[in-house]
C-alpha cells in the first residue's frame, strides 16, 4: 500500500495536488514527513503555480482511495484511473 502528500485548495474547483515522489509505506511515514517539510511544500507550490494558493486541507492518502476520489471528483473512468496524470510532486 502507498500513501501520498495530498493537497486540497480552497478554490471553487476545489483543485487537488498531488505529491507523488516521495511516496511512503505507512501513513506514520507520510504524515511524519508531512510535518517535517512544511516550508518545502509550500515552496513547490508556490514554484508550481507562481503565488500563494489557498489551502483548505492537507493530508496523506493512500493510493487506493486516490484512486477513487479522482473517479469521483473528475470522473476519471477505471482503465485511466493513474496518479501520474496528476501534477508531479
Amino acid at each position: 500500500m502507498k500513501w501520498f502528500v495530498v493537497i486540497i485548495f480552497n478554490t471553487l474547483a476545489g483543485d487537488i495536488y498531488v505529491f507523488k515522489q516521495p511516496e511512503f509505506d505507512t501513513r506514520d511515514e507520510c504524515m511524519i514527513t508531512l510535518m517535517q517539510s512544511r516550508d518545502a511544500i509550500l515552496q513547490k507550490l508556490l514554484l508550481e503555480y507562481g503565488e500563494p494558493m489557498p489551502i483548505k486541507a492537507v493530508n496523506c492518502v493512500e493510493e487506493e482511495v486516490l484512486k477513487e476520489v479522482l473517479k469521483e471528483k473528475y470522473g476519471v473512468k477505471d482503465e485511466v484511473v493513474d496518479i501520474s496524470f496528476t501534477n508531479e510532486g
